[in-house]
């Protein structure tokens, strides 16, 4: 987005009485750190960005400039597109294909109608106008090709002649290593049926919970997920991870099943699994259990390793080399490790490669794993309690615990991680865990996860006080309505 919405902004975009107007309407407060005083420039020039890793202050605003017409452009990742009511006179997509090198592919005509459905305004259009942008090497073969053909063929002129050779030496052509979207795919996505409606995922132990503790029938789980949407074969697949999750309950001591297999005893523990909705709740009291004895540091790292963020940002965000293993780590998580074998006592890698047979003095060269993270020692440890391992991701990230050290110095902290592109994603991470850390409270009653959240508030209420406030209160609301609070 950033890079697009900085090639239009040399172009004569707006009129010098629209950019006074774009220029009365921002605040000059609230455009003076992080990405504000680019952004600030951008929009004084009529093109506006909005995309995840904006702050929300700063989408609001441009929303509001595109609403009111004074900024004419607003370079927008797809979610904008296909899901916020800003439609516009057109609709220019970059490509039609989506994914990673090599493995992109065409996006699904759902999403494609979702953005093509955006170009025409109602109140203003009879018509809206959709525009895909070739790719680079196809306009240079389309340029290439009307040169071409401007050369008379049948022409005997030396020169001319000259000219045809030399344009056929240089034409251009697509390069195996691209992948490309046609005409008739375009068209093809502009006649497509709607998309069918799918449930794609499995339903969380939340629902799992709430659907046995109504009457103890297993079978009340069984039948809601056969009438889901979806083929035969992701039902069957949706029943085995079925009996998998109650496996795992049963493991843990929340409920035994009968001999029949129809009914199930439940403990009087299971209804608190509800506290945790940020999370998976069996991995949230294991969890809550263990980092009793883990320091303000351990528990900060544990509760940001479940939070999601995108693989490239977690990287830019990990612990300092000199943070020390805290009390946790070093008294149980891994004595607990040695024990299972995961790593060895003496070694810094989880396998000893002094047999000759593996490492670099043996067949198999490729780099030896090192140690497992505090996150993922937390991670074996709750596995090693299930009969089926969850599906949870961990990741190692210390985004909390710098701010924490740093006296919740946001802008300061994306600068010098080179987040400032993505220090929206950065501020809804601090949100979550403001959510996950009052989750853990209500099992716990620890104040340390109070600290926890306090820390993450505080920050954010200085970089976006009203967003915020409005988060945390809707969150409120929604586990009071959850609870049956009034």
């Amino acid at each position: 987005c950033w890079e697009v919405a900085e090639r239009l902004q040399g172009l004569p975009l707006i009129t010098p009485e629209t950019r006074a107007q774009i220029e009365a309407s921002l605040p000059a407060t609230d455009f003076a750190n992080g990405a504000g005083p680019k952004l600030k420039q951008m929009l004084i020039r009529g093109v506006g960005v909005h995309h995840a890793g904006i702050l929300p202050k700063y989408k609001q605003v441009v929303e509001e400039l595109f609403v009111r017409k004074l900024v004419p452009f607003v370079i927008c990742t797809e979610t904008l597109a296909a899901g916020v009511n800003l439609p516009a006179r057109s609709v220019v997509l970059t490509t039609l294909m989506k994914g990673k090198p090599r493995e992109k592919k065409l996006v699904l005509p759902s999403s494609a109608h979702q953005m093509f459905g955006r170009a025409g305004r109602p109140q203003f259009d009879d018509r809206g106008y959709v525009h895909v942008m070739a790719h680079e090497d196809d306009i240079r073969i389309a340029k290439w090709r009307i040169k071409y053909e401007k050369i008379d063929p049948h022409s005997k002129d030396p020169g001319v002649m000259r000219a045809r050779k030399n344009l056929e030496r240089k034409r251009p052509s697509r390069r195996r290593t691209q992948q490309y979207w046609t005409e008739g795919q375009f068209r093809d996505l502009i006649k497509a049926n709607p998309g069918k409606l799918f449930a794609r995922s499995m339903i969380p132990y939340q629902v799992l919970v709430f659907l046995i503790t109504r009457n103890g029938l297993l079978s009340d789980a069984t039948d809601f997920l056969a009438k889901r949407f979806n083929s035969p074969d992701k039902i069957e697949s949706f029943l085995k991870q079925l009996g998998f999750m109650i496996d795992n309950l049963g493991a843990l001591g929340y409920l035994t099943k009968s001999e029949d297999g129809e009914h199930a005893t439940l403990s009087d523990d299971i209804g608190r699994l509800l506290t945790f909705r940020s999370i998976d709740p069996l991995y949230g009291a294991f969890l809550a259990d263990t980092l009793t004895t883990a320091n303000l540091q351990e528990r900060i790292m544990a509760l940001e390793s479940v939070l999601p963020l995108p693989p490239a940002i977690a990287r830019r965000v990990p612990p300092p080399e000199t943070l020390e293993p805290g009390p946790l780590e070093t008294n149980l998580l891994m004595p607990q490790m040695i024990a299972m074998g995961v790593i060895t006592a003496g070694g810094p890698t989880m396998r000893d490669n002094d047999n000759g047979g593996f490492g670099r003095n043996g067949w198999d060269d490729e780099e030896q794993p090192g140690p497992p993270s505090f996150p993922e020692m937390l991670k074996i440890a709750f596995d090693d309690k299930l009969p089926s391992p969850e599906l949870i991701e961990v990741s190692t990230k210390w985004v909390a615990g710098e701010l924490a050290i740093s006296d919740g110095d946001f802008y300061g902290f994306v600068r010098n991680v080179n987040l400032v592109k993505q220090e929206g994603l950065i501020l809804r991470h601090l949100l979550r865990l403001v959510i996950l850390a009052g989750e853990f409270f209500t099992w716990k009653e620890d104040p340390m996860y109070q600290e926890i959240a306090q820390i993450a508030t505080q920050t954010c209420q200085q970089v976006d006080p009203r967003y915020t406030d409005r988060f945390l209160s809707q969150q409120e609301a929604t586990r009071d309505l959850l609870d049956g609070k009034s």
